[in-house]
């Protein structure tokens, strides 16, 4: 499908002035999935998960991406952002969790992205190129062997809950990029792997749990079987 406008999750109000915390009001959550699974996709505008202006969703936005990147377009300008379309880093209109998940999706994100508290990467590698407001993500969420490169992004990991799920094999390489997109990876809040939660090894440099270990190699964060594959 082609859309060349903003799309929203949310309600639309025909005028931005009614656009308002009062006027456009969602008691639950908003879903958006865009699937470029078998056609293209292309957005010429913004991407919302929620309403425009300074409408409120009292619950949370869900964005989820599906197919390929080859197949999914955006605008030169275009933002994929989880929160109403007026919200700052400092200002938000959505009260639940801001959720973008990459569920199956291989390739390359080309858009920024903005207001969004969680990620999650399911049987999949994502590139993320452009650059984007990530400092609001607490959460990463990383299963079925599932692979994320940073492009020319801010991130950090400071403060954040890591989530990796089992994989096959001894080791696997998660996240890739430069070391500003991985900084302060060991000053994490929380990292848990294969349910297994991990605590940080100040003599080792590198996070432990019972069986597996998480570190930093190559430009690049990995999770490995403890005796195995460094």
């Amino acid at each position: 499908g082609t859309f060349l406008r903003d799309v929203f999750g949310g309600n639309i109000a025909a005028k931005n002035a009614y656009s308002t915390t009062t006027n456009s009001y969602i008691t639950g959550s908003t879903n958006i999935t865009i699937d470029a699974s078998e056609k293209i996709v292309s957005i010429g505008g913004n991407l919302v998960a929620g309403s425009s202006g300074k409408g409120t969703v009292v619950g949370s936005t869900n964005i989820t991406f599906k197919g390929t990147g080859e197949q999914l377009v955006f605008g030169e300008k275009s933002i994929v952002c989880g929160d109403c379309h007026d919200a700052t880093e400092s200002t938000g209109f959505v009260g639940g969790s801001r959720n973008l998940t990459f569920d199956g999706f291989t390739g390359t994100l080309d858009a920024q992205i903005a207001g969004f508290d969680k990620m999650d990467f399911s049987n999949g590698n994502v590139t993320l190129t452009k650059s984007s407001r990530l400092s609001e993500i607490s959460v990463w969420n990383f299963s079925d062997g599932a692979t994320l490169t940073f492009g020319d992004v801010n991130n950090n990991f400071a403060g954040d809950t890591l989530s990796f799920g089992s994989f096959e094999g001894d080791k696997w390489t998660v996240v890739s990029g430069s070391d500003s997109t991985l900084a302060n990876w060991d000053w994490a809040d929380q990292v848990t792997i294969a349910g297994q939660n991990a605590s940080f090894d100040e003599e080792l440099g590198y996070w432990t749990s019972a069986d597996y270990k998480f570190y930093k190699e190559d430009n690049a964060l990995k999770v490995a079987k403890l005796g195995k594959l460094a």
